[in-house]
């Protein structure tokens, strides 16, 4: 389902019951996902690393009359996303929003970076654990 920005979804398209994470929703493009979501009736567990800017988030949304809920967890971190997977419990959709980047030449990062990178943006996606 496309949902366009400016738009109010018609009400056969309204998510009135359904549940969504978002990983990464305290900024940025997650943020704005979160609260759309919010906006079309989903319930939105709201995932971030920063509970800080995760009682943003939620508080935004819940000032425009949605529900959300926010849900910290480290994506780097097998164990943590196992928790993050049980604290959630069942979700109707999930949006994979989060990611990691250092910003330098590829030449230039340190293995621990560039594994942190991989770890969160590629591996976490296909069930693989980094070493």
């Amino acid at each position: 389902m496309a949902i366009a920005l400016g738009h109010v979804a018609p009400d056969s398209q309204r998510l009135d019951g359904q549940t969504a994470l978002v990983t990464g929703a305290t900024s940025g493009l997650g943020r704005a996902i979160a609260q759309r979501l919010a906006q079309q009736g989903a319930q939105v567990v709201v995932h971030g690393r920063d509970p800080d800017r995760g009682a943003d988030t939620v508080a935004t949304i819940v000032e425009a009359a949605g529900t959300a809920r926010f849900a910290a967890a480290d994506l780097g971190s097998h164990v943590e996303v196992v928790r993050l997977a049980r604290e959630v419990g069942d979700i109707d959709i999930l949006v994979n929003n989060a990611g990691f980047v250092a910003f330098a030449p590829t030449t230039e990062l340190s293995v621990g970076a560039f594994d942190a990178t991989f770890a969160i943006s590629a591996l976490k996606f296909l069930g693989h654990e980094p070493n």
